[in-house]
């Protein structure tokens, strides 16, 4: 059992560091996580490398949560309309 979870964190690692790959080839980037109370706490990991990997990316993580251990600007915002939030996100 212990193999097979090994196997799955490694395949977690080559598929965080993939999507680095990809950021950093698309500089300067600008990824955008809409709603990720869920997995928040999950993120400062791969937000650091992917950060480390892609100097010149901007991450966008909206949640009822802040980030923990990644340095972040918080920018607390109301329920935006329909047609406001999509301006915003354009924008």
């Amino acid at each position: 059992m212990r193999r097979v979870a090994e196997g799955i964190e490694d395949r977690g690692d080559f598929v965080v560091d993939r999507i680095g790959q990809v950021l950093k080839s698309r500089e300067p980037a600008v990824l955008w996580l809409d709603d990720a109370d869920a997995v928040i706490d999950q993120l400062a990991a791969p937000l650091a490398r992917w950060r480390e990997q892609a100097v010149d990316l901007t991450a966008i993580v909206t949640s009822r949560r802040g980030l923990r251990e990644v340095p972040h600007t918080i920018v607390a915002l109301a329920p935006l309309p329909h047609e406001d939030a999509v301006r915003l996100l354009i924008d």
